[in-house]
């Protein structure tokens, strides 16, 4: 697996400006949110890629299409190993539930990543979504992108 010094980084667009919630240089395997109303632009990472971070590592290790009744999911998952915390190691298995698709790996995404529109998966149906991908995946958490650039887990 090929490292990645720099830290995950999102990016929130609005008519004013954008606005980081972390910093980072290169942005080589960040994904990025950009939202227009409800639809959101969604720059994807690279798989397998290992990011540093200040504690230990993360990777996404597949993107996966949940068929769900309500529309089709796209969802990311990943694992994080905290080895350098003060704490001692720990590790866990997790999801990112990025929306609804809308338009799949369009261009636009810059590098070596494409862009995907989405919409976000309202709230009412995280729970029920949550469950399955976390018996799908077998993961801890699941984490959903939201309409604000924000960030909900369920664990």
């Amino acid at each position: 697996m090929e490292k990645n010094t720099n830290f995950n980084r999102i990016l929130l667009r609005v008519q004013e400006g954008e606005y980081p919630l972390a910093l980072d240089e290169k942005h080589d395997n960040t994904y990025t949110i950009f939202i227009k109303g409800e639809t959101m632009e969604f720059r994807h990472p690279l798989i397998g890629q290992e990011i540093e971070a200040i504690g230990g590592h993360y990777v996404f290790t597949k993107e996966e299409i949940l068929e769900h009744e309500s529309g089709r999911i796209l969802y990311l998952v990943g694992c994080a190993v905290a080895d350098r915390s003060c704490c001692g190691p720990a590790g866990c298995g997790y999801v990112v539930v990025a929306g609804y698709i809308v338009s799949l790996h369009q261009a636009g995404g810059g590098g070596n990543t494409s862009a995907s529109i989405l919409d976000p998966v309202p709230e009412a149906l995280h729970e029920q979504i949550a469950r399955t991908v976390r018996l799908r995946e077998g993961v801890g958490q699941v984490q959903f992108l939201l309409e604000d650039g924000l960030r909900k887990t369920l664990f």
